[in-house]
Order: C-alpha cells, then sequence, then structure tokens
C-alpha cells in the first residue's frame, strides 16, 4: 500500500559501478604534440581550428551517469504499490480480511489489494477462501475459484463490530481441510491490536501454512469514542486514539435534527492516548443530545448515539420538615440523595412548608418526587401535584410514623393502608423477620435477584383486594406485600 517494488532487485546491484564510470569518464586523453610549420601560417588564419577539449564538462558527466543509473533501474522493473507474489506451490489460498470499523477509512484500498490477489490465484488456478473478521455465528466459508470470491468481496463491507481474528482464522482452516496441499495466508488488517489477538497468535504458529503474506498500515492515524457521561458539572465523552493520532481532534454535539449543540477540542497530554472532553452546556441542552462525532473521521467508532440512558433526571427530595437535622445520618433524604446522586439532579426543598415546596419543586420540572414518611399532604398543594402525574411524573413515597398515622384517607398512595403498623420478631409476636421474596415476573424490578440478606422487622399493611396482586412489586416470604405501584393518568406512585 503506497509502497514502490522492483520485479528483479538483483539488477540493482550494477548501481556499483557508476563510480568506475565516472572514472573513466574522467579519463585525461594525451596532450598532441604540435610542430610548427612556417609557411602555413597564413593557411592557419583561413581554416578555423577544431579543438577536442582535455576533459568533459561536469554537467555532461552528471547527464552520463544519471542516463546510466535509469537504464539500471528500467532493467530492475520499478512497480508502484507491488503486491507480493503468492508462495510456489499449488495450495489454496485463504483470504483474511478486517472489516471491523477501523477498516472503513481505507477500505477501497484493502478490496483492491484482496481483488490483485484474486487475479493472482486465478492465474494459477489456485482455490481461494474469503473470511471476514466481523461476521455472524451462521457466517460459511468453503473453498472455490477466484471468480465466485470476487462476487463475495464485492458484497462484504465494513460494519460497526470488533474483529475476531482467531475466530475468522479456525474457518479458513476448517475449509482448507479439504485438499491436502498447505495453503497460503494472506491477512489484509488493519494493523490495531485486539483482545483475542494472543489466541489468533497462537492458532497462527499451530498452522500448516506453505507461505503467509501480510498487508497492514500500523500507524494509522485512527480516534474513537469509548464513553459518555451526563454528569452534574457537564457532559463529558472519553476519547482514544492511536499513537499517530489525529492530533488534537474537535468533537461535536447534535440534537435529534442535526442541529448543533456543542463543539469542543480534545487535548491529549504527551504520549498520551486517551482523554475526556467536558462539554459546559445548560442541563435542557445536554437531556437533547443525540450523537457525539469527532470531525474528520468517518469510521462508526467517531460517532455515538445516545438514548434515554444518557438522559439526566431532575429528581425532587421531599421531607416536610424545617432546616437540616442536627444529626444528618438521621435524616429521612440523607441515604435517599447518596443514592441518587450519581445519576440524577437532585432539588431539595427551600422552607419545609409543602403547601409552598410543592408547587416550587415542580416548577423546575422533576421527573420523579421523592417524600420521604410525609402524611398529610396540603390541599393547597394538590392540584398543582394532580397535573404534574398526569403529565408522567413519578411520585415515590417512603413509609414511616407519620404515613402510618394519615394513610386511611391518603389518595396519593397506590393501595389502601390498614391502620397501624405490623411488627415482626417482637416480644409479643409470633412472627419472625420476614426476608424479601423472588420478584414477580411481571414487576419492574423482574431479572434482578431479591436481597436476601434485607430483613424487615416493622411493615405498614395492605388493605386486600382484587387489584392488590396486580400493583404488588416486592414482597415479603409470607405474601405481604412490600413495594406497590399504581398508573395516575401518563405517570405513576410508588410506595
Amino acid at each position: 500500500m503506497g509502497a514502490l517494488g522492483f520485479t528483479f532487485p538483483l539488477v540493482l546491484s550494477a548501481l556499483i559501478l557508476l563510480p568506475v564510470i565516472w572514472w573513466l569518464l574522467r579519463l585525461i586523453p594525451p596532450r598532441p604534440q604540435t610542430e610548427l610549420f612556417p609557411p602555413l601560417r597564413i593557411l592557419l588564419r583561413l581554416v578555423k581550428r577544431e579543438e577536442t577539449p582535455a576533459k568533459s564538462p561536469w554537467w555532461l558527466t552528471a547527464l552520463r551517469l544519471a542516463l546510466t543509473a535509469l537504464v539500471i533501474l528500467a532493467l530492475a522493473r520499478p512497480v508502484l504499490n507491488p503486491q507480493s507474489e503468492l508462495a510456489s506451490g499449488d495450495g489454496p489460498l485463504l483470504i483474511m480480511i478486517d472489516n471491523d470499523w477501523a477498516a472503513a477509512p481505507d477500505w477501497e484500498a484493502r478490496v483492491r489489494t484482496a481483488g490483485a490477489l484474486l487475479r493472482q490465484a486465478s492465474d494459477q488456478n489456485r482455490p481461494v477462501a474469503l473470511a471476514a473478521t466481523v461476521a455472524g455465528p451462521a457466517a460459511s466459508v468453503q473453498l472455490a475459484d477466484a471468480a465466485a470470491i470476487e462476487q463475495t468481496l464485492g458484497a462484504l463491507q465494513p460494519v460497526s463490530g470488533r474483529a475476531d481474528r482467531a475466530l475468522a482464522l479456525d474457518r479458513l482452516l476448517t475449509a482448507a481441510d479439504t485438499t491436502e496441499a498447505d495453503p497460503v495466508l494472506a491477512l489484509i488488517d488493519t494493523g490495531l491490536a485486539e483482545a483475542a489477538d494472543e489466541a489468533f497468535a497462537g492458532s497462527l504458529a499451530g498452522a500448516e501454512l506453505s507461505g503467509l503474506i501480510r498487508f497492514s498500515e500500523p500507524d494509522r492515524p485512527l480516534a474513537a469514542i469509548t464513553g459518555a457521561d451526563n454528569r452534574t458539572d457537564g457532559f463529558a465523552l472519553d476519547l482514544i486514539r492511536t499513537r499517530s493520532g489525529p492530533g488534537e481532534p474537535s468533537v461535536a454535539l447534535y440534537d435529534s435534527r442535526e442541529r448543533l449543540l456543542g463543539r469542543a477540542q480534545a487535548t491529549f497530554e504527551d504520549g498520551a492516548a486517551q482523554t475526556t472532553v467536558l462539554f459546559d452546556i445548560p442541563f435542557e441542552l445536554r437531556n437533547d443530545i443525540a450523537a457525539a462525532r469527532i470531525d474528520g473521521q468517518t469510521h462508526s467508532a467517531a460517532t455515538r448515539l445516545l438514548d434515554e440512558n444518557n438522559r439526566r433526571r431532575r429528581v425532587a427530595l421531599l421531607t416536610g420538615l424545617a432546616g437540616e437535622e442536627a444529626q444528618p445520618l438521621l435524616s429521612p433524604l440523607y441515604y435517599i440523595s447518596r443514592a441518587l446522586d450519581p445519576f440524577a439532579d437532585l432539588i431539595e426543598p427551600r422552607t419545609g412548608d409543602l403547601s409552598v415546596d410543592i408547587p416550587e419543586v415542580i416548577d423546575q420540572g422533576p421527573a420523579m418526587i421523592v417524600m420521604a414518611d410525609i402524611g398529610v399532604l396540603p390541599a393547597s398543594a394538590e392540584a398543582r401535584l394532580d397535573e404534574w402525574l398526569q403529565a408522567g411524573g413519578t411520585l415515590v413515597r417512603f413509609a414511616g410514623p407519620r404515613l402510618a398515622a394519615s394513610a386511611a384517607d391518603d389518595p396519593y398512595l397506590p393501595v389502601t393502608l390498614r391502620a397501624g403498623e405490623r411488627e415482626l420478631g417482637g416480644a409479643l409476636s409470633w412472627s419472625e423477620p420476614q426476608s424479601v421474596a423472588a420478584f414477580p415476573p411481571d414487576s419492574p424490578f423482574a431479572g434482578l435477584d431479591a436481597p436476601r440478606e434485607v430483613t424487615v422487622n416493622r411493615q405498614l399493611l395492605a388493605q386486600p383486594d382484587a387489584d392488590l396482586a396486580e400493583r404488588t412489586w416486592a414482597s415479603l416470604e409470607d405474601g405481604t406485600p412490600l413495594v406497590t405501584g399504581a398508573r395516575r393518568g401518563d405517570g405513576a406512585i410508588v410506595l
């Protein structure tokens, strides 16, 4: 790829004769002896004397040497972008070609290289097998004539995936088992290391091959996006590049309509292969980001598509208590805020008065409101709370003594609760503390392992009715509900 080769490189050894030729050209002929004949002076004035220089001019010597060197180079038959000749013998040709994300920028050059190998195999009547390093589990690799393999090569395209060279080699060697002659293996790779390359090297060392040809470009200027994080302080992108990477590339963010939301320049430390680019853009715009792209890179790893997993939600935390408690570890919101802080922007109440705090936090557009052991909700805030729930908000409530004392007529619960609470494992109780049962298959927790190390000593009981089973997301070992939920318009209420 981009090289100069010679069909007969031994002819180039004739270049060592150039000094000898230069010496011969520099030889000075003997000076002719002059005899004076006085009567001929008149004739000497009439006849133009032809002079012979004593030595060749320097430019003529250089020209002769250059012409001699060009003749030698021509006899060596130079070839631009030479292709390696196939090894001797009549064994099949096995072509392994990388078609992963890194092969996209120079994919046409790889196809031309494979095509030249196929033409050589066709001239020598060799059977050929072609295997791509990114292929499905049902991909078929078989020996065929070069014309059929050329059609397969034309349909091959680079895909967004990681190369599995060990699997491709195994498929090629399996196809070559149908012949007795040892095959020739041609590797057209990207030069990038893969996690499974150690297994590939072991398989390659143990393979019985009559020849090995490799076409590779190890120092390719590539950069890729490896991660995206919608953090509290901004939107962060993790980038990686090769050693000869594209300097300091710029990265751009776009929304679903391909409108530019932000652009930043990546800065790599001297010799570093990884860096993080931080975009300082408003919270509302960060949730509109649909794609991130590295400018000037045409492969799939330079583009990262973002979905709901990259959105950062706002969560409001309410306790109905004015000010901070003297002991933070005893605060109803301490552990809740610690659990939510890495994944959401938290909104905390300003006054402790629910009639004021609930409308204020709803005005900030939270996706979820978490209430920690709140009893009666103020009637002045119910209209705003209903409107927010109907529009798709999620209200999560945690049980406690205050909720137990006022839960009889609470309209913001997913189930009807019995008055009082249930105590397990007490001095006057026959029941032992209960652990969490396996989650039902229709629960949002389905597929997760129930925390068996957690036991419950006190519990609010739900009033049994026909819809209780459908609204139960988690329960104790004795079947009593632990987490319940119900739809409210487009939103939901969880207890």
